[in-house]
């Protein structure tokens, strides 16, 4: 699959890749929503570390790189909050993918998850045409 960019521009929030620079923001974010992740996630059977997140940032920043698996933060663009994250997961054979996708409790019922979701699809389409532009007419 074609490389996705490094940031995804759309309202109201932005995804950007992650990064180290994160950390803080994203320790924050997952406290704040711990007992509704806790619920549905199971990487938040318990409250993660610092060193789990920061571990979980590495692994989005080397299969990114890699361009293997597609992580993002989603951010406001009113103050630039740090209130989520969502990604495309590769899942089945090598042209599958899922979207996956988490907002901050406080935030939820804004259109943040839908904003993200036409954005990572809009992305994957357009990464898709790069890819195989016979296919596509272009």
């Amino acid at each position: 699959m074609a490389s996705l960019p490094e940031r995804l521009v759309s309202k109201p929030v932005e995804l950007q890749r992650w990064s180290e620079d994160h950390l803080d923001e994203a320790m924050s974010a997952v406290a704040t929503s711990f007992p509704q992740l806790h619920q549905w996630m199971e990487w938040a059977a318990s409250l993660p570390t610092r060193e789990a997140i920061g571990g979980y940032i590495q692994y989005c920043v080397t299969t990114f790189d890699a361009d293997e698996d597609w992580q993002y933060c989603l951010r406001e663009h009113e103050g630039g909050a740090l209130v989520g994250g969502a990604g495309l997961n590769r899942r089945g054979g090598p042209n599958e993918v899922e979207i996956g996708y988490w907002v901050r409790s406080d935030r939820c019922g804004r259109g943040y998850a839908t904003a993200a979701a036409r954005s990572l699809t809009g992305a994957r389409r357009a990464a898709r045409r790069r890819e195989r532009p016979d296919l596509h007419g272009s």
